[in-house]
């Protein structure tokens, strides 16, 4: 009888707003340059980056006085949340188009070193370069 009168059920309404940015790190990226060659060697292309700035708010957080959710529940939770936005994100057209962005500025590179009688040399195993090279 005593058990009936308390409730020790948790629910939590949670709404996760992000912001999430993919990009690549220019500075990472490892080149050459032979002057006497006229030659850009471009050796690593760093992996794309992903930034994830998660606005998490909990709504009708109902919670017994006996049974109250914790620090560490909470953390499961936000944790959880980040999960499901990168999940979302790999369905996402994010990553094709922050590597569009990427073949963008290779082809400004392509061109201005067209332009002034250098070679770019690739030796990275990304799937556009190939396509530069039969272009200039």
């Amino acid at each position: 009888m005593f058990l009936r009168l308390f409730f020790f059920d948790k629910k939590a309404v949670v709404v996760v707003n992000a912001k999430v940015e993919v990009g690549y790190d220019l500075s990472k990226l490892e080149i050459q340059i032979d002057s006497l060659g006229k030659k850009i060697i471009i050796n690593k292309i760093p992996k794309e980056t992903i930034n994830i700035s998660p606005d998490i708010k909990y709504f009708d957080l109902q919670q017994s006085q006996f049974n109250t959710f914790s620090k560490y529940e909470l953390n499961k939770i936000n944790k959880k949340s980040i999960e499901k936005i990168k999940k979302t994100i790999a369905v996402t057209t994010l990553k094709s188009e922050a590597k569009t962005r990427l073949f963008e500025e290779f082809s400004k590179i392509y061109q201005l070193s067209a332009t002034f009688g250098w070679q770019v040399v690739d030796n990275t195993d990304l799937e556009f370069s190939k396509s530069f090279n039969q272009s200039f």
